[in-house]
């Protein structure tokens, strides 16, 4: 009878271990300040990726729905959340920040999403550098991170800490704003949920009003300035500008070339162009803002035209002559279009 019960009693330690084993993995504590639990998931195209793979970087976690129909205000917020997502990730991309979208539908489906119909939904929404990994019903890794709607978004810093968390939408202003919080102001800011960046560089060259009479101006060197205005320039708009010459000669031939500073790409903006002396009187007028200067200024109208939206550095060069060597004076200034 006593050996009966010792092993009753064993039995019951046993069913006890095994249920907190199997329990456990649902019942670690995923709030905020608290260490994000681990996973090992597969993306859609079979790669494996985990939590401890991503160390040292400033994570985004998100869980959506991707099998809603597309009518049903569900859908329509993971949708909405993998849109921010996106936009996040090119932001701040370069300062140590990632994004995973994780497919957690069984919450809402009761079942497992198909392979083929989440490759389908990575393709459909261009998901190249942001992973979607599959999480099954089987391995719940939205219970283990306590998710109690679709979506929901997790953002982990660098030490693997949670440090925000929104169940249902998190706008993108939001995101923006927990993320920077973490890593920093992103090189380019996109503030609208239609795809086209508007970008606000912090330093691009400044502008300032400098000679009466004419639009503010950008300073590439003492000699040589732009005038445009200040404004972001509108990449595919060809528009006018001027470029200002202090202290030219009788012949002064300008060539202004442009590179964008995160692909190489390269371009002559103004090529061998003959900057013209203004008169006596407008040479006084646009010098009264300068202490005793007996300059010469040599003024040129040019339109010019970038192709793509980003960061720029506009070089420029003027030369005694047409044979463009040995400058005279050479500048440049930093520059975004949008």
């Amino acid at each position: 009878m006593k050996r009966n019960r010792i092993i009753f009693l064993s039995s019951i330690v046993i069913a006890l271990s095994l249920f907190t084993a199997i329990a456990g993995k649902s019942e670690i504590p995923a709030g905020i300040g608290m260490k994000a639990p681990d996973f090992k998931l597969e993306d859609v195209r079979g790669n494996t990726y985990s939590l401890d793979q991503l160390k040292g970087k400033t994570v985004l976690l998100s869980f959506v729905n991707t099998q809603a129909d597309i009518l049903e205000e569900q859908a329509k917020s993971s949708r909405g959340e993998v849109n921010f997502i996106k936009s996040i990730y090119r932001q701040y991309s370069s300062k140590g920040f990632t994004a995973v979208i994780i497919d957690s539908s069984y919450l809402d489906t009761k079942k497992s999403a198909e392979r083929n119909k989440l490759i389908n939904f990575a393709y459909d929404w261009e998901l190249d550098s942001i992973p979607l990994l599959i999480d099954k019903k089987s391995y719940g890794l939205a219970h283990r991170y306590e998710v109690k709607e679709l979506p929901a978004t997790i953002l982990i810093n660098r030490e693997g800490i949670i440090d925000q968390k929104w169940n249902g939408l998190a706008l993108s202003s939001q995101l923006a704003l927990a993320v920077e919080n973490l890593v920093g102001p992103p090189e380019y800011r996109i503030v609208d949920d239609d795809r086209k960046q508007i970008i606000a560089k912090s330093d691009d060259t400044p502008s300032m009003t400098k000679f009466p009479g004419l639009l503010p101006a950008r300073m590439l060197s003492e000699e040589i300035w732009l005038i445009d205005g200040g404004k972001l320039w509108e990449s595919g708009v060809e528009y006018p500008v001027k470029w200002l010459v202090l202290n030219g000669n009788t012949d002064c031939i300008l060539v202004v070339t442009v590179e964008n500073a995160e692909t190489g790409e390269a371009a002559v903006l103004v090529g061998m162009k003959r900057m013209e002396a203004v008169s006596e009187e407008e040479e006084k007028a646009l010098l009264a803002g300068f202490e005793n200067t007996t300059a010469h200024v040599y003024l040129l109208d040019t339109p010019i035209k970038v192709d793509k939206p980003g960061k720029y550095i506009v070089k420029a060069s003027v030369y005694k002559n047409a044979n463009g060597t040995n400058p005279v004076y050479s500048g440049q200034a930093t520059i975004t279009a949008n």
